[in-house]
């Protein structure tokens, strides 16, 4: 059976999910999505300019250098370059600071736990929208489904990671191939 698109249906279709929208309220998790996000994003930047800062002593220079660069770019304003610079500047330890503070650690894990938990709480907004849009109580275990949203949340800022990495590794690539 060919089902005909026709413009009359496509209206009605759009016009019942837009109701339905605004029936359950979508509007409210779609939101709390957003500012979870957002929030998490904070704490993901400053974890990771630690991490490669413990890694690799000069990637915060770097990173400075690379935002400074950009500065003048359409790519980045210069007053939020010197917000991000200021950011990297007072997060990330210096060289030479490294083996005087090694009890700076926790803040690695304080600022992934803040990070992970914001982020787990985005799934959960979409795990209740979803809920609400097609009429379904969960009966699962709140403990379960935290655990779940936490996983969730691990694995996409792991593929962020990995994401980062392999472009990060194919440019340094291409730029040897580039100079050899």
């Amino acid at each position: 059976m060919i089902m005909k698109f026709s413009v009359r249906w496509m209206i009605g279709v759009l016009r019942e999910a837009l109701r339905r929208f605004a029936d359950d309220d979508h509007a409210v998790y779609a939101g709390h999505m957003a500012f979870t996000l957002l929030l998490s994003f904070g704490p993901f930047v400053v974890c990771s300019i630690l991490l490669a800062s413990y890694v690799d002593p000069e990637a915060s220079s770097r990173l400075i250098g690379m935002i400074a660069s950009l500065k003048d770019s359409a790519l980045i304003p210069a007053p939020m370059a010197e917000l991000f610079i200021g950011v990297v500047e007072g997060v990330a330890p210096r060289a030479e600071h490294l083996p005087e503070k090694p009890g700076q650690w926790w803040l690695i894990w304080v600022t992934a736990g803040v990070g992970l938990y914001a982020g787990s709480s985005a799934f959960e907004a979409a795990r209740n929208g979803f809920n609400e849009a097609y009429d379904v109580r969960d009966k699962r275990h709140v403990v379960y489904r935290r655990m779940q949203s936490h996983l969730f949340a691990l694995f996409i800022a792991t593929l962020f990671v990995v994401i980062s990495f392999t472009f990060v590794t194919a440019s340094i690539g291409f730029q040897t191939v580039q100079a050899a």
